[in-house]
């Protein structure tokens, strides 16, 4: 192997090289696992991520037959040769002044498992979103969707599917799907949790069986401290760890709430969750009082106040 070369694809931060061009890094879109860069004239957009080998890598949003490192990314961009390749990134690993880059960067990207970046790729091509006609089919407002709480934590596919991305410490481990009467898990990832954003300020933890009863409990009872986790309707060895985790890390005094379903499995997993925490930690159970989960309340209440107002409605026609 090619020292020099492998040197180019480790040490080059490909993210701070794009940016050198005139890329913009788009935080929207990344994450700790990967960062996307498009260009402003020539819209050319790349997801960057570090593979298990701490190779820096690249993908085209655009050409799924563009991809691969920073030499091929030189190369198929200004339709250089090897050797011109190596004179334009020797300045980056040698003594002398690379470029300075002109737009803001990813300074680090958490490497992913061999095994998960195809799962790192494919979400990166999902874009956030702020309206959903299919979770509005499940009653979801606008407003919750476009609530910062959840910001970049919901996407949607080319196809139209709203994803649910999932994670662990070691970074994005896979994705719900969710469609009219779908539900399917990315390929290639594994169940972690799905979580909303997290803030300073944050004394509350709800943690429910999936992500649209995360985004119902928050629009039928939730506060601007409240975070949440979803298990996506299981809890495994892995996900107790993750939750137990994330539970310690809460400020000291904070409220554990088990949101999960109003059935026998989802009683089971409160006990769990319950017997995991330490000492002193105080955590209750709310289950929904209507219907088995909290996404069904919500549209039950949304269905009482349409009756509601088509009744009001008819009254007044009859005066």
């Amino acid at each position: 192997m090619d020292e020099e070369l492998e040197h180019f694809k480790t040490h080059i931060n490909l993210s701070e090289y794009t940016a050198s061009l005139g890329y913009q890094w788009v935080k929207s879109e990344s994450s700790r696992n990967s960062a996307v860069m498009q260009h402003p004239t020539s819209h050319d957009k790349v997801i960057i991520a570090r593979g298990h080998d701490n190779h820096w890598t690249y993908f085209s949003v655009r050409d799924t037959a563009d991809n691969g490192s920073i030499i091929d990314f030189v190369q198929k961009r200004e339709s250089m040769t090897l050797g011109y390749v190596r004179k334009r990134l020797r300045p980056w690993i040698g003594s002398r002044s690379a470029p300075t880059p002109i737009n803001e960067f990813a300074k680090k990207i958490v490497p992913v498992a061999k095994n998960r970046e195809g799962v790192v790729v494919s979400y990166s091509q999902a874009t956030p979103i702020q309206t959903s006609e299919y979770l509005q089919s499940r009653g979801i407002l606008s407003d919750t969707i476009k609530d910062p709480r959840f910001a970049a934590m919901i996407r949607q596919d080319v196809r139209g599917n709203t994803l649910f991305p999932h994670y662990d410490r070691d970074g994005l481990s896979g994705y719900e799907i969710k469609n009219h009467q779908f539900t399917g898990f990315a390929r290639g990832g594994f169940k972690s949790v799905w979580h909303s954003r997290i803030k300073a300020t944050d004394n509350k933890l709800v943690l429910v069986e999936s992500a649209i009863d995360a985004l119902s409990y928050h629009q039928i009872k939730g506060d601007p401290n409240t975070r949440y986790i979803s298990t996506a309707g299981q809890l495994s060895d892995h996900q107790k760890t993750v939750i137990k985790s994330a539970i310690n890390k809460m400020p000291e005094h904070s409220l554990i709430v088990g949101a999960f379903d109003q059935d026998k499995s989802g009683q089971a997993y409160y006990d769990e969750i319950k017997h995991a925490c330490r000492s002193g930690t105080k955590i209750t159970r709310d289950a929904p009082s209507i219907g088995k989960d909290w996404n069904d309340q919500l549209k039950s209440a949304a269905r009482n106040r349409a009756q509601q107002m088509g009744f009001e409605r008819q009254l007044e026609l009859s005066r």
